[in-house]
């Protein structure tokens, strides 16, 4: 069994990557018993964290298939993903591979993204290699890879992907949102490209699922199926998950 171990900002990029993995033949793991005891070293064994009952009990995702157990974890935001990695490897031994997905925000290019991320994890873990740059996986043990969404070149986040997707399988309600957004754009708080496509994907998923969360639609709708995923973009990325894991 080859263990992979993959942290993403949100559980927004939790879902998207599940869909994939979904689509590489790899099951959500719902019951402890069907779990790779491998894992077991990494799941909570008391209750309430730190004695704060509002506290979520930090436990990643995961994936099986017959010859493949993932793990995705949600870090809770883009400072703490080297941090979550370094807790993984005090705890778990040997994966064979290790990978990281950032967003290039308005402030850093992806170039910039990586190369500080790699910085900051190498600090933590001087013996771990990096790959040589976004997008790439390194060839070592445990392999590892980081990719800075949306591709490696532009600065954007998950909800590029996630609006590219739209514009296949939901053209007509995409061309909706984009009206009301630009209607409402003046009551935004930050006028940033980030939060314009937020809204996007917001509006759109709550007509598909009113009232769920949009990792619920990523989840249970089409925005990840056999045609979305050969759109360049969404393929890059698939592939990269692809290369990482060995799938």
């Amino acid at each position: 069994m080859e263990h992979g171990y993959l942290v993403v900002e949100g559980p927004h990029d939790v879902e998207f990557v599940g869909r994939l993995l979904k689509m590489a033949d790899l099951s959500r793991v719902k019951f402890r018993k069907d779990l790779d005891s491998y894992w077991h070293p990494i799941l909570p064994t008391t209750w309430p964290i730190n004695d704060d009952l509002l506290k979520r009990v930090a436990v990643p995702v995961f994936f099986q298939g017959p010859t493949h157990s993932l793990a995705v974890s949600s870090a809770g935001g883009d400072s703490r993903i080297a941090e979550d990695i370094e807790e993984m490897l005090s705890r778990l031994k040997d994966p064979h591979a290790i990978g990281a997905l950032l967003d290039a925000d308005e402030k850093h290019d992806p170039k910039t993204r990586f190369s500080s991320f790699v910085q900051s994890l190498g600090k933590r873990l001087p013996h771990l290699a990096m790959p040589v740059e976004p997008g790439c996986v390194s060839g070592t043990k445990p392999r590892a890879g980081i990719y800075v969404l949306p591709d490696n070149a532009n600065q954007g986040a998950l909800e590029d992907l996630l609006v590219d997707c739209a514009e296949h399988f939901a053209p007509s309600l995409l061309g909706h949102a984009r009206a009301f957004v630009s209607n409402a754009e003046p009551d935004f708080e930050e006028k940033k490209h980030s939060s314009r496509k937020k809204a996007l994907v917001g509006c759109i998923s709550n007509v598909y699922k009113p009232a769920k969360s949009i990792q619920t639609s990523i989840q249970d709708n089409n925005w990840v199926s056999q045609d979305t995923v050969r759109l360049p973009r969404i393929a890059a990325f698939d592939s990269f998950l692809k290369n990482l894991f060995n799938l």
